[in-house]
């Protein structure tokens, strides 16, 4: 009823824990996507049934943002420019999730809410956004739907997008300025 303004089929416990798993992840609970089984097969399942499904769940966007912590390390041999965003040098960086099931958003924002490093990594990373341009096959989910998701439990909106698959990819990488000043000496 949530979601279509009328009685619907009640759900099977099983369709109770894939929409709590897919919450938890959206939420920014903790939900250990390199082994949760149970998620990784249903966003997969999910994913083979989108041309049945289109409106929620093939993505509305493509361009797409991520917010992540990268090694300065990293970063040395990377030819940065000045960027069309204010603040932000720009280079190209090769990207592996560290898990099949990564959150991008369309909003370079809300990525960059994700880009924090914690203070025990301060002398070792910088904050980042990554930027790719999709194919619609390795994505899953409308942002519109998955906004209505999040306000079911009251979260707010992210526009949040769903990518099921960890390839490496080369993507543009948005770094501060002044975080580079001692990264590239």
């Amino acid at each position: 009823k949530q979601f279509y303004g009328k009685e619907v089929e009640k759900d099977t416990p099983t369709e109770r824990d894939i929409f709590k798993k897919i919450l938890q992840f959206i939420e920014g609970e903790y939900v250990d996507v390199k082994k949760d089984e149970i998620l990784i097969k249903a966003l997969t399942d999910l994913k083979d049934c989108k041309s049945k499904y289109k409106a929620v769940l093939e993505p509305d966007k493509t361009e797409l943002y991520r917010g992540t912590i990268v090694k300065k390390s990293e970063l040395k041999d990377i030819k940065f420019t000045k960027s069309e965003k204010k603040y932000f040098m720009k280079g190209v960086y090769t990207y592996k999730g560290k898990s099949k099931i990564q959150s991008w958003s369309p909003s370079f924002a809300s990525a960059g809410l994700f880009a924090e490093v914690p203070s025990d990594r301060e002398k070792d990373y910088v904050p980042a956004i990554l930027k790719f341009n999709f194919p619609k096959k390795s994505l899953l989910f409308n942002t519109k739907f998955l906004n209505k998701m999040a306000q079911y439990n009251d979260f707010g909106d992210e526009d949040e997008i769903i990518r099921i698959e960890n390839s490496p990819i080369k993507c543009d990488i948005y770094v501060f300025a002044s975080d580079l000043k001692d990264v590239l000496k």
